[in-house]
């Protein structure tokens, strides 16, 4: 089974890079999972990327499939030494020059092609793979409780791209962030990547753990039908951020950046630059994440108008209180006894007594007129009660 997961896994990871390993689990060793018991997939899967980060950073990618064996896997450092950082002085001088380089492919960027109908279905998953990659980096002693889901095989995938972070490893509980780009023109297009879009992020009004963001700088349409479609969106709590060309070129330069230094090398500098804080889409996205750090949790945000709820929050049931009769005016002193007071009922869920017909009894189905008619004939044609006699 664990051997299986890997191969699907990598399979998925070698197509997209064009490359045909030695062996379906390569660089792990198939006897590696002859004796490797007891992990869930996620623990499996954690183990493995691990020790081969471990590899890279030990120069020996080249040789890797030598060393990772069942040993290997099933320590939990692997079976190399911790990675250290690099003496400050040689920190700062490394993190200065991919400065200076960073800044220049954000300057030379192209945000045309992640912003067109046409190809933003290739690009955006690239793109935004490499800012979340980046924004992981960030995340401290969280590093390891998040993944990314393989860049979506295809040419119309329902999401470019998806956020995990695992809650618990005995359960595999997991919150996610989802983000799909739709810039299509047309209503009839845009509905169809909508509705995809939510079904396989698993957007569910109540489930706060499947978040969804379609990133779109155009407005939708106003049509009755995206109206209706995007109201139950955002009741689940989905929302639309900005993809501008800002975002777009800093995306491509971290996309280029790790093309050029490779993600090991550039993790220490995603540490200490988070440059997906500089993200805009990034940032309001993932900023309300209770270990997101605390400069981007307080950031200040746009108010939302007075006379509209954030979006995601049902509108709240309003009923008046109701009172069994009119309340009777302040009586004199020595004008008589003063009846007791009827304090009002409860309000009721869903009803508003301001638009309920007189004469309505709720949870009852009213009768038509006919029928009143007759019931009022019946009681009427039964004998009234005696009076009480006076004592």
């Amino acid at each position: 089974m664990g051997r299986e997961l890997v191969e699907k896994r990598f399979a998925v990871l070698f197509e997209g890079l064009g490359f045909t390993p030695p062996h379906p689990t390569w660089p792990v060793h198939p006897d590696a999972f002859q004796e490797v018991v007891g992990f869930t997939p996620r623990e499996l899967l954690r183990r493995i990327d691990t020790h081969v980060r471990a590899c890279l950073a030990d120069g020996e990618g080249g040789n890797c499939g030598t060393c990772c064996t069942r040993a290997a896997i099933a320590s939990p450092t692997g079976s190399h030494a911790p990675v250290t950082e690099p003496p400050p002085e040689n920190r700062a001088n490394g993190f200065g020059k991919i400065d200076a380089r960073y800044a220049e492919l954000v300057a030379a960027a192209d945000t045309t092609s992640a912003l067109s109908p046409q190809s933003e279905d290739a690009r955006v998953p690239r793109l935004l793979e490499a800012g979340l990659t980046a924004w992981i980096a960030a995340q401290g002693a969280a590093v390891e409780a998040f993944s990314l889901d393989p860049i979506p095989a295809g040419t119309k995938p329902a999401l470019h791209a998806r956020l995990r972070h695992s809650l618990s490893e005995d359960s595999e509980d997991e919150e996610h962030w989802s983000f799909r780009a739709i810039s299509a023109p047309h209503h009839i297009a845009v509905l169809n990547r909508i509705r995809n879009a939510i079904t396989t992020a698993g957007l569910t009004e109540g489930v706060a753990k499947r978040r969804l963001f379609l990133l779109r700088s155009a407005e939708w349409s106003t049509g009755a039908r995206t109206r209706e479609v995007l109201d139950a969106f955002e009741r689940a709590g989905g929302r639309r951020l900005p993809l501008d060309a800002p975002d777009v070129a800093r995306l491509a330069a971290l996309e280029q950046l790790i093309q050029d230094y490779g993600r090991e090398t550039l993790r220490p500098w995603f540490a200490d630059r988070r440059p997906a804080s500089d993200i805009t889409c990034l940032r309001e996205a993932l900023g309300d994440w209770p270990g997101a750090p605390e400069a981007v949790r307080t950031e200040e945000r746009p108010a939302e108008a007075p006379d509209r709820l954030p979006v995601g929050t049902p509108p709240p049931v309003t009923a008046a209180p109701r009172s069994a009769g009119p309340v009777p005016a302040p009586r004199s002193a020595g004008s008589g006894p003063v009846p007791p007071m009827i304090a009002p009922l409860p309000p009721v869920a869903g009803i508003d007594p301001e638009r309920m017909e007189i004469g309505t009894v709720t949870g009852r189905r009213t009768r038509s007129p006919s029928t009143s008619k007759r019931c009022a004939g019946t009681q009427s044609s039964s004998p009234a009660p005696a009076p009480a006699r006076p004592s």
